[in-house]
């Protein structure tokens, strides 16, 4: 998802201090929404439908502004 979303995983790392980043992992290893995830990352579509199940949303919006 974080590349999806062109995010410089090593500026985020540095910026947030891997917090975010630890947070995000951990967020995404006990989703429960793995499914519809991929879903969406394999349809390589450009609709927020990922905002209705993704619980790190707001993060990677965050994430993205760096």
């Amino acid at each position: 998802m974080m590349e999806r979303f062109g995010i410089d995983i090593e500026k985020a790392a540095r910026v947030a201090l891997g917090t975010q980043l630890s947070n995000a992992a951990r967020s995404c290893a006990f989703c429960r929404y793995t499914r519809e995830c991929r879903q969406w990352l394999d349809s390589d579509t450009d609709d927020d439908r990922w905002r209705g199940f993704c619980p790190n949303a707001q993060r990677f919006e965050r994430l993205r502004q760096l």
